[in-house]
């Protein structure tokens, strides 16, 4: 019974309480590795591909295309041959409804907030169980994003030490007010927030502007700061696509935004209806529109973005860059001889966190578990 490994609907970001089965990659029979396309899923938010858990044989699938599953339902078994086919009949008849059953009592860790600066930022905190110490990891998202963006990384991160996922000013559920709209005005905000969790050091990861306010955080505050790593981020050279940026400010439906949002993903069925309503619903809280205006202008000022490429150098921290190669937002910029780990995503765009997150993890945790 040890060699049978269970298949689940996985829980992606707090709000998720379903997930519906849009296809199967594999057939019963078929051999499987680790962190292979296994099945495609859709919540309500967004779609996505659920990878192999484990290496092995498929061995039973237990729920159907279209077929809508609460988080944590059994959708198949995977097992090498060594378990007999009563053994996985036993297996899948105990479990099946268990499993669901488990994800509906398990209590969802709720996000926390703090006021630093005068302002109020909300985090949340995921960490191991047994968590004893060690160098946490801060998440930094980009330009008109929030905490949710990490809902692929965040609980795989957290496997190995404490995460804490940042709103940054004007966004998700922190102030809208931002005092300082400013690269180096949000970068001291972050900065305050981590000193007053009494983090520091840290390791940084920023998306996009979340990847410049990284290094520009281990720029300025390099006492805090342990190891960096930036997905798509901005800051090294190249400046954010303005159509992507003026073209999500001057979105107010549902159908302006889609053309603006087709921009962050290679593959535009990872963008739901669900997902373009929640972004328009954000825009309309009272001083979010303010806020990504000042943003926009100040934090996204082509100047200082690019100047951060030329200060590289004098950052002590180590830096891994991952990049997806097909980012219609922030352009791969020129590598060579930037002092950095770097790593191309083939076949990922912008949000290379979403479309390739099972890489991107991986890359991440191993980078940051030589560096701790």
């Amino acid at each position: 019974m040890s060699a049978i490994v269970p298949v689940r609907v996985p829980k992606w970001g707090l709000a998720m309480t379903e997930g519906k089965l849009t296809a199967w990659h594999k057939t019963v029979g078929d051999k499987v590795a680790k962190g292979e396309d296994l099945a495609d899923i859709e919540s309500s938010k967004i779609a996505n591909v659920l990878e192999a858990p484990e290496s092995g044989v498929l061995r039973r699938i237990v729920a159907h295309v279209d077929e809508t599953l609460p988080v944590g339902a059994l959708l198949g078994v995977i097992a090498d041959m060594s378990a007999s086919d009563s053994d996985l009949d036993a297996y899948v008849a105990e479990m099946k409804d268990k499993f669901a059953a488990e994800a509906a009592e398990a209590e969802a860790p709720l996000p926390d907030k703090i006021n630093v600066h005068g302002q109020t930022i909300q985090y949340l905190k995921l960490a191991p169980a047994d968590f004893e110490g060690g160098v946490p990891l801060v998440l930094i998202h980009g330009f008109g994003g929030d905490l949710n963006n990490w809902l692929f990384n965040q609980a795989e991160l957290a496997k190995e030490r404490a995460v804490y996922a940042f709103d940054l000013p004007g966004h998700g559920g922190s102030s809208k007010a931002v005092a300082d709209p400013s690269l180096d005005g949000l970068t001291g905000v972050v900065a305050a927030a981590i000193r007053a969790l009494g983090l520091s050091p840290v390791n940084v990861a920023g998306h996009s502007l979340g990847g410049a306010l990284a290094l520009n955080l281990a720029l300025k505050y390099p006492e805090l700061v342990n190891a960096v790593a930036t997905i798509c981020g901005a800051g090294y050279g190249s400046a954010v696509n303005r159509d992507y940026v003026n073209g999500y400010l001057a979105a107010a439906r549902r159908k302006d935004l889609q053309p603006v949002a087709e921009l962050l993903f290679t593959d535009k069925s990872l963008i739901t209806r669900d997902m373009l309503d929640d972004m328009i619903k954000m825009k309309r809280l009272d001083g979010v529109e303010e806020a990504l205006h000042a943003i926009a202008k100040a934090a996204l000022d082509p100047v200082a973005l690019v100047a951060l490429r030329d200060r590289l150098d004098t950052i002590k921290a180590p830096i891994l860059g991952l990049w997806g190669a097909k980012d219609e937002v922030i352009l791969l910029p020129e590598i060579i001889g930037l002092p950095l780990t770097a790593h191309i995503l083939p076949d990922a765009g912008h949000m290379a966190h979403m479309e390739a997150a099972g890489e991107v993890n991986k890359l991440i945790e191993a980078f940051l578990a030589e560096k701790d």
